[in-house]
């Protein structure tokens, strides 16, 4: 399918008088925005160039410049053709429909999409815009809003959100200032905004950028509640009848703990599997508390292996967490192969067992000590193959003898 095909260029003539005041690139419209229920305006935060050499960097930032329609082909080539990777459409897709498994050119016929701050920025140099990019690009945006029309607009990235207030009093625009009010996923949440075109409001909210250490599932669970009719609206359209969003949804986990009874449950990492980790180092001293497997924090469809750190009366955001399949942690049962020998063992007294080692003797024990039947894997956890019943959790509990045997919480 060519990119025309989804696009409505209907706009386009408008859109070439704001060229004129500060928009670079021409935004994505798709074909089925104009007709869709609520019109959704999602909002990036900037374009970056990836040229490494930094001979070459300033030509390509001139080729991005001037290539008007480059915010429209990245949109074609990555979120809807998957010719290049990037974690922030993916995890965009996921906090509207919390899975991938629909029909990607079908949700963007029915948003509109455009990039807040309107010049490329240089990857190479991790180069970030300035609080003078994000001020000006509200007079941008007024302008794109006054031709799209949006009902709701959703920004990727709370960054924006910091001049809002002020450029609005400065533009005189119509409009309810956001606040700053508790948080969510580890940056502080803004209060639904909103402005007023033309007579037309537009509802603003802002969600943290989806780029890297992003809770899709936590955002999904705010938009539903903020947007509860666009939600349902995309749910309806764009979900097969046997994908329902609420078959990958993790909660917290309900189950009684003994050894891994500090272990939290209500974070991002929803732990299946998990032992307490002072019993494998025997260092009571470590920051180090507990290591699960379960549903991995950057994305819950997929498996990981975390080590639990707690230190200044938190838990700390260094814990580690690696995709299950780093570790060669295969398939059914509990089966765990943590890697190859450490190189340090001919230096061990004999007898003694490396940490790593020991980490996947107790966490390999269940399957002869405990009946359990259930699945792991790279591609993600299957909760229809839980022990005893879903959303529970297998503990490895010491017992006599030093051996291990896992306890499953109901």
């Amino acid at each position: 399918m060519e990119m025309e095909q989804l696009l409505d260029q209907s706009f386009d003539a408008e859109f070439t008088e704001v060229l004129k005041n500060g928009l670079t690139w021409l935004p994505w419209v798709g074909k089925s925005y104009q007709s869709s229920g609520n019109k959704l305006l999602v909002v990036g935060e900037s374009h970056y160039t990836g040229e490494q050499d930094p001979t070459k960097a300033p030509q390509k930032i001139e080729e991005t410049l001037k290539n008007k329609l480059y915010t429209r082909e990245v949109v074609f080539e990555c979120p809807i053709n998957d010719d290049w990777g990037n974690p922030m459409f993916r995890n965009l897709h996921k906090s509207l429909l919390k899975t991938e498994s629909f029909d990607r050119s079908g949700l963007w016929k029915e948003l509109s999409f455009y990039n807040f701050v309107q010049r490329p920025m240089e990857y190479r140099i991790r180069e970030r815009p300035t609080f003078d990019d994000f001020f000006t690009g509200w007079r941008v945006f007024i302008d794109v809003l006054k031709i799209l029309k949006p009902a709701t607009c959703v920004f990727i990235g709370v960054a924006a959100s910091n001049s809002f207030n002020d450029a609005m009093a400065a533009l005189g625009v119509k409009h309810q200032p956001l606040t700053w009010e508790g948080s969510l996923d580890n940056v502080y949440l803004r209060t639904p905004a909103s402005v007023s075109i033309d007579g037309a409001p537009t509802k603003i909210f802002f969600i943290k950028h989806t780029s890297q250490y992003f809770s899709w599932g936590q955002w999904n669970d705010y938009l539903k509640k903020q947007i509860p009719n666009d939600i349902a609206r995309l749910e309806k359209l764009l979900l097969s009848p046997h994908v329902n969003a609420a078959d990958v949804e993790v909660t917290s986990i309900p189950f009684e703990q003994t050894n891994t009874k500090g272990l939290p449950t209500h974070l991002s990492h929803k732990p299946i599997i998990a032992c307490n980790y002072t019993d494998i180092t025997r260092d009571d001293s470590s920051d180090a508390k507990y290591i699960s497997v379960g549903h991995a924090q950057y994305d819950h469809t997929c498996a990981s292996v975390k080590i639990w750190r707690h230190g200044d009366f938190r838990w700390s955001r260094q814990s580690e967490e690696v995709p299950i399949e780093r570790l060669g942690y295969t398939g059914k049962g509990s089966s765990c192969s943590a890697g190859a020998r450490n190189k340090s063992a001919k230096n061990r007294p004999q007898g003694q067992m490396s940490r790593k080692t020991r980490t996947s003797k107790y966490l390999s024990q269940g399957s002869s000590l405990f009946p359990v039947s259930f699945c792991l894997n790279s591609h993600g956890v299957n909760p229809s193959l839980y022990p005893k019943k879903e959303n529970s959790l297998l503990e490895c509990n010491p017992g006599a003898d030093n051996r291990h045997s896992w306890a499953c919480g109901e």
